[in-house]
């Protein structure tokens, strides 16, 4: 699934409606939520508006309110993930990292060059969790 994908499902049967409003990372900008008057595709005109709870303003009021599901959190990183599509996308520096592979399982990695990608879609480092200091 791609990032577009993601998001288009997301908003599900809403997606015609707010499609030309929204950008790579799900906000929808609404320039006239703020003063009551949608622009008739954002927020306050959809025919099936979203809850409070549904949603996260970025931003509201004046000529710039922007939007965007709650579901969507943590999109903008992947929630730290990379997802692999070619070796240009492996890390760039060896270390350990936790690799996904098609059939779900995941295993941590010390990266080289010369690690197979074969199966794999997504990395992320492992961030070594530091001792309390007392």
């Amino acid at each position: 699934m791609t990032k577009q994908q993601y998001i288009q499902e997301a908003y599900g049967q809403r997606w015609d409606e707010i499609k030309d409003l929204v950008d790579e990372n799900g906000w929808v900008k609404d320039a006239w939520i703020a003063h009551g008057l949608s622009n008739g595709i954002g927020y306050d005109e959809l025919k099936t508006p979203y809850t409070i709870e549904q949603v996260n303003f970025k931003s509201f009021g004046g000529s710039d309110s922007t939007w965007r599901l709650r579901s969507l959190h943590n999109i903008d990183t992947n929630n730290g993930w990379t997802k692999i599509n070619s070796r240009d996308d492996l890390p760039a520096n060896p270390g350990e990292y936790l690799f996904i592979f098609i059939d779900g399982r995941s295993r941590i990695e010390y990266h080289s060059e010369h690690i197979s990608i074969g199966g794999t879609t997504h990395w992320r480092p492992i961030v070594q969790i530091p001792n309390p200091l007392y």
